[in-house]
């Protein structure tokens, strides 16, 4: 498996949660490698808009792990809620790291979300709005 990333250079002077970014990335990240046995994991960060007081940044971790079928997209963000809740299921977690990442983006003033296709891999995002300094 190799990791590729993608950062944007955009201001150099932002402020804002940055352990919750972390802990956000860090989420996404271990998701990815847990579901991704051999292929590629990416991480991207983008500048998506920009005013004079704030910049909304979007960060990405694409794997080609996996997938998640349409039908069960719409739960993985719910506290508790993974898509294989048996018993014998194959990979661990416990169900509550998408959860946080979506509350931590929703604090900053934005969202998170996934694309995914079963088989062929997904991409979890979620946006977060910083402050110029």
């Amino acid at each position: 498996m190799s990791v590729v990333t993608e950062v944007f250079l955009g201001p150099d002077d932002v402020m804002g949660g940055k352990q919750h970014i972390q802990q956000a990335l860090f989420n996404y990240v271990a998701n990815a490698i847990r579901f991704t046995e051999v292929g590629v994991i990416i991480i991207r960060c983008k500048l998506m808009s920009e005013d004079d007081h704030n910049v909304l940044i979007r960060f990405e971790v694409e794997d080609t792990g996996i997938g998640i079928a349409p039908e069960d997209q719409s739960r993985l963000f719910s506290i508790f809620e993974q898509v294989d809740n048996s018993s014998t299921r194959k990979y661990g977690g416990l169900g509550m790291g998408l959860a946080m990442t979506k509350k931590v983006a929703n604090l900053m003033d934005g969202d998170a979300g996934c694309e995914s296709r079963l088989g062929e891999g997904s991409t979890f995002w979620f946006t977060a709005k910083l402050m110029k300094t």
